[in-house]
């Protein structure tokens, strides 16, 4: 409000004056009337004639006389003086045109301030607007760190992305002075900052894929198998053997009974059976020559009727691992069932599962 009563007075200041007139001769012309009037009737007294006329004589001196006496300068007397009125200077559509004029120029000079006053107010909010829009950003660029934090080389990338995004956000706060460009550069620059982050963000997840990959290739990968000792033997081993590239740490066995009855569909998932042997291993399991974690007789964990084939004997063995990059667990899941025709066991890859 200060600054608007401040420009208000300078316009008014500012402003110039009424331009002094002259006024209305009506003094002098009165004057003059005065005086002419004053004059006429000096004349007209000094024409009047005496009251009492001398009566002429026969005498010359005696004439003479009178007419030195008449011919004197006489008073005169000025019963009434005239009226005499002086006006004021009047005012004419110039002066008028003038002050319309300079009031108009204070009301214009009022009206610019409110504007630069509201244009600063703006300016200040979009200024407050880039601001929260670089610390938006800043975050969205430290989200992207940690996302990517993993390859060395991407997260230099992503450091120079931050450090750009930064000097442009400071350069579009130093330049509130041309906002409408301001705000069009740093919507492009949003947009650039945006497109680098989800290339980089794409380079970092090409690379973490190509890593997994690197690492599945040489981890290790557990195979199970049900193997007899003979022919028709109920006798059978538990073999494991290692197809990866680097050792595998044993870590538990569990060997689980369930059945069907017979005729009955096969399920897409088998329900949970009762576990007939659960062991904890701590043992490296190399590369290459298989060996026997376990030797059991079927005849031990089937019914008799599963034998007969009255029902589908099933029979789960689970091996729990753990690789040498990663410590985390991974198993490998075979399935088999009893053939009454064979009397052997027989896998279902159906239900085989390898993590």
């Amino acid at each position: 409000m200060k600054p608007l009563v401040l420009a208000v007075i300078l316009a008014i200041a500012q402003a110039s004056a009424p331009v002094p007139r002259k006024a209305p001769d009506g003094t002098a012309s009165t004057s003059k009337g005065v005086q002419t009037n004053t004059s006429n009737d000096q004349t007209k007294t000094a024409k009047t004639e005496p009251a009492v006329k001398s009566q002429p004589t026969q005498d010359g001196e005696q004439g003479a006389d009178r007419r030195a006496r008449d011919n004197a300068e006489q008073s005169v007397r000025v019963a009434k003086l005239p009226a005499v009125s002086i006006d004021g200077p009047r005012r004419d559509w110039a002066d008028w045109e003038m002050w319309t004029f300079n009031l108009l120029l204070a009301v214009t000079s009022g009206f610019q301030v409110w504007l630069l006053f509201k244009t600063l107010t703006l300016v200040t909010r979009q200024t407050d607007e880039v601001k929260q829009q670089r610390i938006f950003m800043g975050g969205q660029l430290e989200a992207m760190k940690n996302q990517i934090g993993q390859m060395e080389s991407a997260g230099r990338q992503t450091d120079a992305l931050i450090e750009q995004a930064k000097k442009q956000a400071e350069a579009l706060s130093n330049s509130v002075g041309a906002m409408h460009e301001n705000v069009e550069a740093s919507r492009r620059i949003a947009a650039a900052t945006l497109k680098s982050a989800e290339v980089a963000k794409a380079s970092a997840d090409a690379a973490q894929t190509t890593a997994n990959a690197i690492l599945m290739s040489e981890r290790a990968h557990v195979d199970v198998a049900l193997v007899p000792f003979n022919e028709g033997s109920a006798m059978h081993r538990i073999r494991l053997a290692n197809y990866g590239r680097s050792h595998a740490e044993i870590v538990r066995l569990i060997l689980t009974h369930h059945f069907l009855q017979k005729g009955a569909a096969l399920p897409a998932q088998l329900p949970e059976g009762a576990p007939l042997e659960r062991r904890r291993f701590n043992q490296l399991l190399p590369v290459g020559a298989p060996t026997d974690a376990l030797i059991f007789d079927m005849r031990n964990y089937f019914e008799t009727d599963e034998i007969s084939g009255d029902r589908l004997g099933i029979l789960r063995v689970r091996i729990d691992y753990a690789d040498v990059f990663r410590k985390e667990e991974r198993f490998t899941e075979c399935v088999y069932f009893y053939d009454q025709d064979t009397h052997t066991l027989k896998n279902m890859p159906a239900y085989n599962k390898y993590t």
